[in-house]
């Protein structure tokens, strides 16, 4: 019976150290391990409790990498941390559309992305994402954001 625990107990802590350092895939940057449930969000509070930002800084240092990658529950996220970098990423076209949101989903039953007229602007997609991004940015560069 103690040998059958013992095989047990060996089986779920393999399980939790496979699961914990588990990368979707091998271009995924590098980061920290994630907790059930959790994520690796506890590790960014471990680094900076009250100000995220200068933990998600901090892990940009401890990986020495400009593009960290972490889990937010169960979701994977990467985290940009260079100005250049950001740049190259909001020009591509892959980081152009909406995520995949539960509430989306709640409130779309066939979940149908949809025109602003009908969704609003945080469950659009497509041409009219586009479009609204474009107006967004042009705004902000009028106002003196990206320049130096």
């Amino acid at each position: 019976m103690a040998l059958i625990l013992v095989g047990l107990v060996v089986l779920i802590v393999t399980y939790a150290i496979r699961y914990a350092l588990r990368r979707p895939s091998e271009r995924f940057p590098p980061g920290p391990p994630r907790v059930p449930l959790l994520g690796s969000y506890p590790f960014l509070l471990a680094l900076n409790y009250h100000h995220l930002h200068r933990a998600a800084a901090k892990l940009t240092q401890l990986y020495k990498s400009k593009l960290v990658g972490l889990y937010l529950g169960p979701l994977p996220a990467v985290i940009v941390n260079d100005h250049e970098t950001v740049r190259q990423v909001l020009q591509r076209s892959e980081f152009d559309g909406r995520p995949d949101l539960f509430l989306a989903r709640l409130r779309d039953e066939q979940y149908a992305r949809r025109g602003i007229e009908e969704n609003g602007i945080f469950f659009t997609d497509g041409d009219s994402w586009s479009e609204q991004r474009k107006f967004f940015l042009k705004t902000l560069h009028e106002y003196g954001f990206g320049r130096r």
